[in-house]
């Protein structure tokens, strides 16, 4: 070796290899191997580029994940990612329908019991004139839940901005940019909403934010509120798989990335292998692990202030699920719904799943806060009113204590920083693209990690 030569490699930024002509095959490092992760290196395989996947767990998925070992006759239940519906997850479902995965209904949002001072009200209780009025609702709000819905509600303040959003991608081509400086309940205030409706779907939020949102889902076709929703027969994990065994040749697991280097010419990635410190060259990196994991991780040179500010700041919010196993479905002889809402930490909500598998026994899945096996247990117990509840068994996956996914969706952003995280949030800086449901303009769970995934792929091949 050379003297030059060994300067060269010293020169880290420097010495990586120049990258490839526009339109020739790219090798791309894909960091990270959630639902973005896999489906940015599957279409980047399918435009002709070598991909080298590299996953910090020892499993592939992130928050697609299905349990299956822990109950009994062939139950299961999805730990993390819940459904999908159409029009709305009309990317995601492309690769369900490509995969030639089997969909079945999943009416968790079906006549949802609502606990409300001690006592489960059905909806008709819970929308009926009288407790709305009791509510704080407004007439004018009232009469046109009476035309629509109470779910249908945010029509009534949204529909009239819809149409300033030409391109769902340019928030600030609406001319509302005046809407950052005040929050969505000021807003809904300002429009006549009753306090109730104006805490409801403004909250504190920015108001360009939560209309800007608004518009999305009536762009993309959805409803206001979902409720015939579907999910994968078998588990949302059949998805993922599916994804991994056609990436088998480039995934690799159990490989934390240490540090990054990048120049004009391409990227260089630091990874420990089972203890063993690994280096990788390629012409991109797509980062498609969440922001609280790549903050940890040195980039040489650094992020620009724009870039630094999105990756340290961005907001998560996370929570358990909890998983009830039943000796029997309880719920079904007692004619009570499943699917209940409850005010406390230790179980927020809770629903039927794997209604389909042949057996007595039945599984009740649900969001919490930081909870426990048993206090989720104790907070089902004082909500349910039947006689036969016999819950068996009881797990709590706690994915705020997972090193590698612990952030689960973003939040809303606060009065005056739309435009501190949009649109730098999603665009490249040189060769490192992002992906993830944060790197959206609507941060919905699976659609927004394959949509972000694909516009990344599309970013490096058009380059």
């Amino acid at each position: 070796m050379t003297r030059r030569t060994a300067l060269g490699l010293l020169a880290a930024p420097a010495a990586i290899e120049a990258h490839q002509p526009v339109g020739t095959k790219k090798k791309v490092i894909v960091a990270g191997a959630g639902l973005a992760g896999l489906c940015c290196a599957y279409e980047l395989r399918k435009q002709g580029h070598e991909t080298v996947v590299l996953e910090a767990a020892g499993r592939a998925g992130g928050h697609v994940l299905t349990l299956h070992d822990r109950f009994a006759d062939g139950l299961y239940a999805d730990a993390g990612a819940e459904h999908f519906y159409r029009p709305g997850y009309d990317q995601l479902w492309s690769y369900i329908d490509e995969f030639r995965l089997p969909v079945i209904a999943y009416p968790r949002r079906h006549r949802v019991l609502r606990l409300v001072e001690g006592r489960l009200l059905g909806p008709e209780e819970l929308e009926s004139p009288a407790r709305l009025r009791a509510a704080g609702y407004n007439e004018r709000e009232l009469r046109y839940i009476g035309e629509h819905s109470l779910s249908g509600l945010p029509g009534l303040y949204f529909d009239p901005y819809i149409g300033r959003f030409e391109d769902e991608y340019k928030p600030f081509a609406a001319g509302l940019n005046r809407l950052d400086a005040m929050t969505g309940r000021e807003f809904l205030l300002q429009q006549g909403a009753s306090p109730a409706a104006a805490g409801s779907l403004g909250g504190r939020r920015s108001a360009l934010q939560v209309v800007w949102h608004a518009a999305i889902r009536r762009k993309r076709g959805m409803k206001w509120l979902e409720t015939n929703l579907f999910r994968i027969e078998g588990g949302n994990q059949r998805l993922t798989d599916a994804f991994a065994v056609r990436l088998s040749g480039c995934l690799r697991l159990g490989c934390p990335i240490t540090s990054i280097e990048h120049s004009p010419q391409g990227v260089r990635v630091h990874y420990s292998d089972n203890g063993r410190i690994k280096q990788e060259e390629a012409d991109h990196l797509v980062s498609c692990m969440p922001l609280i994991n790549l903050r940890k991780i040195p980039l040489t040179p650094g992020w620009p202030e724009t870039k630094q500010y999105v990756i340290q700041n961005m907001p998560y919010d996370s929570h358990c699920r909890v998983i009830f196993q039943s000796r029997t479905r309880f719920w079904k002889s007692d004619r009570v719904s499943p699917n209940m809402l409850l005010p406390g930490p230790s179980l927020g909500s809770v629903w039927s799943m794997a209604e389909e598998v042949p057996t007595a026994r039945g599984i009740l899945i649900g969001t919490a806060g930081m909870t426990t096996a048993d206090k989720a247990v104790a907070a089902y117990r004082r909500a349910y009113p039947g006689p036969s509840e016999d819950i068996e068994e009881s797990v709590v996956v706690n994915w705020p204590n997972d090193p590698w996914a612990m952030a689960c969706l973003p939040t809303g952003l606060p009065p005056g920083e739309l435009t501190k995280y949009w649109p730098a949030m999603i665009e490249p800086l040189g060769r490192i693209h992002f992906a993830g449901v944060y790197a959206d303009n609507y941060p919905f769970g699976m659609e927004a990690a394959v949509r972000s995934a694909r516009r990344a792929a599309s970013e490096i091949t058009s380059v």
